[in-house]
């Protein structure tokens, strides 16, 4: 097993700053795209296209987040004036109705 996490290389081409953080988290705690799988049930194979020529699924990113001790929270621009749009947002996010 230590000599897998050795070999194993977190280097990504993605854009995506999500799965840039993702890698390297996994990278800092030792975490290989194996034992991520197994705690996420995501196919290794998935995880590993993240890293040049697949976007995660939203859900995918949030498992696999959760997994390596990191949520995803949505959460209001502070560039933004509020506006009915983003009130909306909101109470969807808060689950207020």
């Amino acid at each position: 097993m230590k000599a897998e996490m050795q070999s194993e290389t977190y280097q990504t081409k993605n854009s995506s700053p999500f799965v840039r953080f993702l890698f390297a988290q996994m990278q800092a705690e030792g975490i290989t795209e194996a034992e991520l799988s197994r705690r996420t049930g995501i196919a290794a194979a998935t995880i590993r296209g993240w890293k040049t020529r697949v976007t995660p699924r939203l859900m995918d990113m949030e498992a696999a987040l959760n997994a390596v001790g990191h949520e995803l929270i949505i959460g209001v621009r502070r560039d933004l004036r509020p506006s009915v749009n983003n009130v909306v947002q909101l109470r969807l996010v808060r689950g207020d109705k």
